[in-house]
């Protein structure tokens, strides 16, 4: 299978990693036309345009792949420092934790629970897969639509999923004190 090679300017990208929603670029000018043929750099994507920042160029690889590590490396670090803040498990909902047949009804306005799937892995936890679905033609069962919008419960950002990344409404009686309590203060 050919895969086409990914060029910013003249670099090739060799390495690159997704997080937090960046991607960490090592690219390599193997064409040699650069006396500084090793980039580094950070990048970001809408729906319509690429850009890159934090760019380091050099013709020491170890020191660009260096830099490399040591920004994802801050970034992990930063993410687990939140995580520490909240205090919460980041053990996962399984199906088991919803509602048997709550798919099967309505779910706007319930507190649903998210497949792992759906989110990228460094927000696989609790905290991101419990959202109140707020509206969308996702939300009923029998609608042609898939858009489910929603509010993270424990954060209050506001998310757009599709209906196939819901596991399930949430059986309350089985979600932590946490989570039970975010959802007295909302009915309140």
């Amino acid at each position: 299978m050919y895969k086409e090679k990914r060029m910013i300017d003249f670099y090739e990208v060799t390495t690159s990693v997704w997080f937090d929603g960046k991607e960490y670029i090592l690219a390599e000018d193997k064409n040699d036309t650069s006396e500084m043929p090793y980039m580094t750099c950070v990048g970001t994507r809408n729906d319509i345009l690429v850009s890159y920042s934090d760019v380091l160029i050099s013709d020491d690889y170890v020191e660009l792949f260096q830099v490399f590590a040591d920004r994802l490396s801050e970034q992990a670090k930063q993410f687990m420092a939140e995580r520490a803040k909240t205090g919460v498990s980041t053990a996962l909902f399984t199906t088991a934790d919803c509602v048997a047949g709550g798919l099967e009804f309505d779910i706007e306005g319930k507190v649903i629970i998210l497949k792992p799937s759906a989110l990228s892995p460094e927000y696989r936890t609790a905290i991101n897969q419990l959202q109140i679905a707020t509206s969308g033609f996702g939300c009923n069962p029998k609608s042609s639509g898939r858009a489910v919008y929603c509010t993270n419960l424990y954060t209050g950002a506001k998310y757009r999923y599709n209906r196939h990344d819901v596991a399930g409404v949430a059986d309350i009686s089985r979600l932590p004190e946490w989570a039970r309590k975010k959802i007295k203060d909302i009915e309140s």
